[in-house]
Parts: structure tokens; C-alpha cells; sequence
């Protein structure tokens, strides 16, 4: 006999009240975990059966065996993710952000689909780029689609599918649970108390369960055993903090000038650009390796880092990797080749500490205990100059390395890292990106800023007619509203029709608000200034609520 095709969620809704939700979110974290398990065990075989495996050959191997495979790989990779879902190019975060406020969370699974071969393809051939930015994408893509398919239709539900999912991808990539909810509060919600918390953790823990019963514990610097560093050590954590976050600037500001130049240069089309992105590692990487023996630019490089860790690298051959990895990264991500930033620039950071403790040894009396700790510095002060997340920098780095002995040392690295970058930049990287693709980040994203939020346009707080709004902004309500004879906006009240004050969607929110106080009215409905059409509607209470709770986070 045949199953309904709904009988699950039918099922599900005979249960207690609370316990439908509980086992869908509990089913959706697993379903990630699973997919995105399968995609971190995947790249670790495909990078130690290629690029691993080649290195220990004669070099004339090396070289033409990593160029064939690097160069299938990348192509393999365009063409699958233009095929299928072309949104799949790139990191993933920023897409996972768009969708998240724009889309109502709403993904397609052929964007996991496409994401999941894609990064495959390009992270296990060897392109120098990592992969939790393709796991917070796979992971809220799986999540979103499936929802539907349990019955979860609704825009917050939706909005929890992919934030969880995004959530569950980093936690799995990672063995992260706490970062990776940390991350998707303060990245992709932007609010550390948001009311989907609750789901964000339940299904990153299951993902992490997930990971651990099939790969292990698998914390990528685990295992540390060191004693307590020397007074030098903390002294010059700011020091290595500073540089590591230059380098991190560096890194990410040379990558987005290669993106806004990618998106001018017509002669080669976008979506096989990644296939330049990948001969750059290449030509660096075999530069790199046969200079120092290592081959930490290709991939994500944590062999390498591990090394630098026990202090097994020269000063020459740190400077070569660190200097390598920056460029070779930068025009993987300024192609939009499947990748993220996440592991690039833990090794870059990484480097910069390791740099200084081989500088600093010979006029210092330092130790190894010291060396771990500036390494373990530079790779939060890198990150979080890229990704302005200290909250999540902090955490990552305390579950990467086990040491609650170096908290201090990574607070302190993680706020010089966000300080250096607002000295260089207005917005993180992945905002940097939404404005180079044409979207105003400030339009749709959570606003922190009081006067900043007043200068919005009301238009900004109203989503198409009939389609979810985001969580914690005024909504668009579905009301029959027209104009009449005289070209006034009415809507309906029960059996009645009512007269209620207009104002065009560039309107800024500040000037609505006054507007509807001196007319005491508590609603208005949104126009097209230039068409007349009706947008949506906006009530005196959600606006007020909405600004009250702006300033509540202030």
C-alpha cells in the first residue's frame, strides 16, 4: 500500500502542541548534519587522495598533476553550479543573508545540490579557499526546502529552516556548535537574542552529534598540550593581533577589488572566471612548494597550519606561505569560485603569529607555549577583520584549540581586529559584496543605528503584497485597499470602507512617523511615487515597536 503523500505532517500535528515543532526541527538539523557530514568527509578524501597524494611524487608529478587537476576540477564545478542554480557561485553566506531578509528564508534544493558538487569539485581539487562559507549554504538550502516539505510554509518558519540550517552547516564543517550559533545570530540575524535562538541551537547540536558519531571528534587543532606562555608571550598579543589583522584587511580588500574588476571584465563570461581563480593557486601553490616543500596554498592548508603550530616552519618559509595564501585566496574569491573565507583566514592569521615567534626567538627568552598563543591570536585577529564577528571569533577559536587559557588573549585579538577594520573599511566583507552586486545592505538589514534607521524609506519595511516580512519590521498587509473618486487611498474595516493618510515608499520612516502623529491616525498605506501603485500597508503601533526595539539593542 501507498503512503499519503501528507501523512507525515499529519502525524506530526496530532502531537502535543509544542512537539511537532520540536521533532521538525530536530528532523531538518539532521537532515543537514547528514548532507553536510557527507560533504567535510568528501573534501578530506578528495584532498588527501589529490593534492596531498601528488606532493609526495617527483615534482614534474606534482606540477602537471595538480594543474590537470586543479583545472578540471574548477571547470567541472562552473559549469554544474551555472546549470543548476547560478546564485551558487561564490561563498555562500552573503546568498544565505539575502535570502534570509529578502526571500523570506525561502531556498531551492537545487541550490544545495548545486553548492554541495560545486564546492566539492573546487575544495578537494586544490583551489585555496575553504568550506564553511558552502556549508552555511548547503545547510540553509536543505533546510529551507525540506520545511516545505513538512508542511513548514509560513515566512518565520521558513527564516528558522534557514538560519538553523546555516547554523547546522558550520557546526558540522567545524565540530563548532557554539560558534557556528554565534555566527548565524550575529552574521546572517544580526541579533543576539532573536526569537529563533531556540531552533538555531537544537539544530546545530544535532548536526554536530551527526558529525562527531561519523568523523570523530574532529576540532582541527585539538589536543594542544602546552604550559602557561611567558610574560612576553601576552605582552606582544597585541602586537601579532595588529599585523595578523593588516593581513586580513590586505587579503580582503585585494579580494573585492578583484571581484569589482571580474564583474567589468566581459571578455571572459562570469560564471567560467572561476577557472582563472583556479590557475592562480595553482601557479602560486607549485611556486610556494617548490620553494619551501609545503603545500599549504592549495586548499584549506590546516597541514600546514598544524605545523606552523608545533613551530616546525622557518621564518622563510612561513613568510612564502603567508604571502602565497593571501593572493592565491584573493582571486579565488574575486572569481567567485565555491569557497569560503572561514579557512583562509585562520591560515593567514595563523602564519602572521607564527612569523612572530620566528622573528621573535632569537632576542627573546620565548617558549612554544608562547608561539601557540600568538598563532592562535593571528588566526582570530585575521578572521575577525574580515568577518567583523568577535563574538564568534572568540568562541571559534576557543573550540578549534581547546585552550581556555588563551580567552583573554583572543578577546583582546578579536577587538583590535574589528578596530583595524572600520579603520579601512565601512562594511565587512560579505556587506562589501552585497553593495558590489547592486543590492543597499541598509535597505533590508537589521539597522543598529537610531538616526540611520530614521533616514530609511518607509518603502524599505514593506515586502511584496502577499509575501512574508522580515521578523521584527512592520508588516505588509493584505487589505483590499483602492482609491476612490477622489484619488484618496481607503482600505477596510470590517463591513466599511476608510479614509487613511498616503505617502510614497521614498519617504523616509522618520518623516511617516510624524506625519501620522499630527494626522492622529494610526495607519497608512505605502505607494510607488512614480506609478501610483499600492505597496503595502504600515501601522503607528509596528512602527513604534519596531524603533522601540531598535533602541532596547542600543
Amino acid at each position: 500500500m501507498n503512503a499519503r503523500p501528507h501523512a507525515l505532517p499529519q502525524t506530526l500535528g496530532r502531537l502535543p502542541k509544542q512537539a511537532p515543532e520540536i521533532i521538525r526541527t530536530v528532523l531538518l538539523g539532521a537532515a543537514a548534519g547528514i548532507v553536510l557530514t557527507a560533504f567535510h568527509w568528501a573534501v578530506q578524501w578528495m584532498e588527501a587522495h589529490g593534492v596531498h597524494r601528488l606532493a609526495g611524487q617527483a615534482k614534474w608529478i606534482f606540477i602537471v598533476g595538480t594543474f590537470a587537476l586543479i583545472t578540471v576540477g574548477a571547470l567541472l564545478a562552473s559549469i554544474v553550479v551555472e546549470k543548476l542554480a547560478p546564485e551558487a557561485h561564490g561563498g555562500g553566506v552573503m546568498p544565505t543573508k539575502v535570502a534570509f531578509w529578502k526571500r523570506g528564508g525561502a531556498m531551492q534544493w537545487r541550490v544545495a545540490l548545486a553548492k554541495l558538487v560545486g564546492s566539492l569539485l573546487t575544495l578537494g581539487c586544490g583551489v585555496s579557499l575553504g568550506p564553511e562559507g558552502p556549508a552555511v549554504q548547503i545547510g540553509a538550502a536543505t533546510s529551507s526546502s525540506l520545511a516545505r516539505g513538512l508542511g513548514q510554509t509560513g515566512a518565520r518558519s521558513s527564516r528558522s529552516a534557514c538560519a538553523g540550517g546555516a547554523a547546522a552547516g558550520i557546526a558540522a564543517a567545524f565540530g563548532a556548535p557554539i560558534s557556528a550559533v554565534a555566527f548565524v545570530l550575529e552574521e546572517i540575524i544580526g541579533d543576539l537574542s532573536s526569537r529563533l535562538l531556540g531552533r538555531v541551537i537544537l539544530m546545530a547540536v544535532t548536526s554536530s552529534l551527526i558529525a562527531r558519531a561519523v568523523l570523530g571528534a574532529h576540532a582541527s587543532f585539538g589536543g594542544l598540550q602546552i604550559s602557561s606562555p611567558t610574560l612576553w608571550g601576552w605582552l606582544l598579543v597585541a602586537p601579532v593581533a595588529a599585523a595578523a589583522s593588516l593581513s586580513g584587511v590586505a587579503f580582503g580588500n585585494l579580494a573585492l577589488s578583484i571581484r569589482s574588476r571580474g564583474k567589468r571584465f566581459t571578455a571572459v563570461p562570469r560564471w567560467l572566471q572561476p577557472v582563472f581563480g583556479a590557475w592562480t593557486t595553482w601557479a602560486i601553490g607549485v611556486a610556494a612548494f617548490l620553494w619551501t616543500g609545503h603545500d599549504g596554498v592549495f586548499g584549506t592548508g590546516y597541514t600546514d597550519l598544524t605545523a606552523a603550530l608545533a613551530g616546525h616552519l622557518t621564518m622563510e618559509e612561513t613568510a612564502v606561505l603567508l604571502a602565497g595564501k593571501i593572493v592565491a585566496t584573493a582571486a579565488a574569491v574575486g572569481v567567485a569560485s565555491c569557497g569560503g573565507v572561514f579557512a583562509p583566514s585562520l591560515f593567514i592569521g595563523g602564519m602572521c603569529g607564527a612569523l612572530m615567534g620566528a622573528v621573535v626567538k632569537h632576542f627573546l627568552p620565548t617558549g612554544e607555549a608562547d608561539l601557540i598563543l600568538w598563532v592562535a591570536a593571528g588566526m582570530a585577529a585575521s578572521l575577525g577583520a574580515v568577518i567583523r564577528t568577535p563574538f564568534t571569533v572568540v568562541l571559534l577559536l576557543f573550540e578549534l584549540t581547546g585552550q581556555y587559557l588563551f580567552v583573554p588573549a583572543l578577546m583582546l585579538a578579536s577587538a583590535i581586529s574589528v578596530a583595524v577594520s572600520h579603520l579601512f573599511n565601512h562594511h565587512g566583507i560579505y556587506e562589501e559584496q552585497l553593495v558590489q552586486d547592486g543590492y543597499d545592505p541598509e535597505s533590508f538589514l537589521p539597522v543598529r543605528n537610531p538616526r540611520r534607521w530614521g533616514e530609511r524609506p518607509i518603502g524599505s519595511f514593506i515586502q511584496p503584497v502577499g509575501k512574508g516580512t522580515a521578523e521584527g519590521t512592520p508588516s505588509a498587509e493584505n487589505s483590499s485597499a483602492a482609491r476612490d473618486e477622489s484619488g484618496a487611498w481607503t482600505i477596510r474595516r470590517g463591513n466599511e470602507r476608510v479614509c487613511v493618510p498616503s505617502f510614497p515608499a521614498d519617504l523616509p520612516v522618520r518623516a511617516v512617523l510624524g506625519l501620522l502623529l499630527q494626522a492622529e491616525a494610526d495607519e497608512a498605506v505605502v505607494f510607488d511615487r512614480s506609478t501610483g501603485a499600492f505597496e503595502g500597508v504600515v501601522t503607528l503601533r509596528e512602527l513604534a515597536k519596531a524603533q522601540t526595539a531598535l533602541l532596547e539593542q542600543e
